[in-house]
């Protein structure tokens, strides 16, 4: 079956994108050094970095993962 936290498309894929993109700005932006994955998401597309249909579809994806995950 597939992996859905660590499969292609699972749950580290969005933390490691989110997480790249904390390494890349959180210098300068102290407001995307959170821990948390989905309001890092609201965060970058404050910021632009995003679109707000990404952090809405990745969101959504993520939780829906984690249900999967914690079923």
């Amino acid at each position: 079956g597939h992996n859905v936290k660590l499969g292609r498309g699972g749950i580290r894929e969005i933390e490691f994108f989110v997480q790249t993109q904390q390494l890349i700005a959180g210098g300068r932006f102290p407001e995307l050094r959170g821990r948390e994955t989905v309001p890092m998401l609201g965060q970058l597309a404050a910021r632009g970095w995003i679109t707000a249909d990404a952090r809405d579809a990745l969101a959504r994806q993520y939780w829906f993962l984690r249900r999967v995950e914690h079923a």
